[in-house]
């Protein structure tokens, strides 16, 4: 005990209101007298660890240690803010430590089965959080932390059994609904995960990842103006959290959506505004490629693709995108270059082939496109663009019954191919065939206006 029990009353008191610089003052002024004193000195390590000061923390600890080596306590709570401080074997030598010296301290093996599970050595985890929930019986985040173990391992029934028993010991508790929301979800139960993920708003207003995770659900459910809401109230949410990250995978995630909704002025803001958060976040630019090239701005696609090929030149899709664009800039060499690229990485792909055969047509070479497309037709017997593709190759040859016969057989392949009805439509027209043309047109027509469920 202290002879200024009053200065280190105050310092207790000042650190539990949480004003740790009156707090540190107070212990500063103790140690300063009594440089042994153990209660000031892990006093004060408590207040620069409140305070986020996790090196001059660990000090403290450390000095405590030195004159009191069996104070498990003391091992414990450096543990903690090395822990912080990212060196997690330095963490796991010390929570060790404190269980040899207190062999029933329930929290340090909590703790140090949080820190094995960062390493990814999840078995170890798994055997600290049982013997935790042995000792701890009642603790719903002992027993959460328990089915993060099995949710990360996908093995799915087992965590959703662990985040039912955590709900049973706290039906409040915002982590455990979450959390079962996300096993319900990828258990293909999206309504029950719907669910959930609202209850976590109800507890948690606030709560981002609620919002973004419900949006998710709702985006898959086909509800994506519901989804978009979600959203934009988490953007707003994040945003004020100066969260930079978080709000531009928020922004990015709401673009996909406005994307595929074929809203593509929105999505291009949105993939604008993640860009303007994370400027190095090279999915963000294939994002906002691909938009570009949707509204018909090819250079500026263009830029996008190759900024994101410096950093990914192994992507075929970047490659692809890239050739597309080129091909709309009627750049058909350079194109043929991309995609010629992209079949390299990926040679079973036949989307690479076909489009490529495309652009051999437009060069109007007939031999190299032909081949192209029965490439893609090989890789895939049922890829109807490759049959369409071997169409677009007869037409040029002047062949039309063989044009037209592939066109059909492509809409055979797939009825709602575009595309393939307005191909067939020009070739009617080009034998006179009026009203096969226009029945064909009316159907491309019809089917490019319909929604996107």
């Amino acid at each position: 005990m202290f002879e200024n029990f009053k200065l280190f009353y105050e310092g207790r008191e000042s650190l539990r209101r949480g004003d740790y610089g009156s707090a540190v003052a107070a212990f500063d002024e103790i140690i300063h007298q009594h440089p042994d004193s153990v209660e000031a000195l892990f006093s004060r390590g408590d207040a620069f660890e409140s305070s986020g000061q996790f090196d001059k923390a660990s000090e403290d600890y450390s000095a405590v240690i030195r004159l009191a080596p069996h104070e498990a306590a003391a091992y414990f709570n450096r543990a903690c803010v090395v822990q912080r401080l990212q060196r997690y074997e330095a963490a796991l030598a010390d929570y060790s430590r404190a269980i040899e010296l207190k062999p029933d301290f329930g929290k340090a093996y909590f703790n140090r089965g949080n820190t094995f599970f960062l390493l990814g050595k999840l078995a170890e985890a798994f055997h600290d959080y049982t013997e935790a929930m042995r000792l701890m019986p009642d603790d719903a985040d002992i027993v959460l932390a328990r089915g993060l173990t099995f949710l990360t391992k996908n093995e799915l029934s087992f965590a959703l059994d662990e985040f039912n028993k955590a709900l049973q010991l706290a039906p409040q508790n915002v982590r455990a609904h979450g959390n079962r929301g996300n096993v319900l979800e990828l258990m293909g139960r999206n309504n029950d995960a719907l669910a959930e993920y609202s209850k976590v708003i109800e507890l948690a207003p606030t709560d981002v990842r609620g919002y973004m995770n419900r949006a998710f659900v709702y985006h898959k459910l086909g509800n994506h103006n519901t989804a978009i809401e979600d959203l934009t109230k988490a953007i707003k949410m994040s945003a004020a959290t100066n969260s930079n990250p978080n709000t531009a995978r928020l922004f990015r995630q709401r673009g996909s959506i406005f994307e595929k909704l074929g809203r593509h002025q929105k999505a291009l803001d949105d993939f604008d505004e993640a860009l303007c958060l994370q400027p190095e976040h090279t999915n963000g630019r294939i994002d906002r490629g691909r938009i570009r090239l949707a509204l018909g701005e090819y250079e500026k696609a263009i830029e996008d693709f190759e900024e994101a090929l410096k950093v990914h030149p192994d992507d075929c899709r970047i490659w692809a995108n890239c050739g597309s664009a080129k091909a709309e800039l009627k750049q058909y060499a350079d194109a043929v270059r991309d995609y010629t690229e992209a079949a390299k990485l990926s040679p079973n792909e036949p989307a690479f082939y076909s489009e490529r055969g495309k652009l051999f047509v437009k060069m109007n070479n007939t031999d190299e496109a032909m081949a192209d497309f029965q490439k893609s037709i090989a890789l895939n017997p049922a890829y109807a663009p490759g049959y369409a593709g071997i169409g677009l190759a007869y037409r040029v040859n002047n062949q039309i019954r063989q044009s037209i016969e592939f066109f059909t057989k492509a809409i055979e392949l797939d009825p709602n191919y575009a595309d393939a009805y307005q191909q067939r439509s020009i070739t009617y027209s080009m034998v006179g065939d009026r009203a096969k043309a226009e029945k064909d047109s009316a159907k491309a027509q019809r089917l490019a206006r319909e929604p996107v469920r």
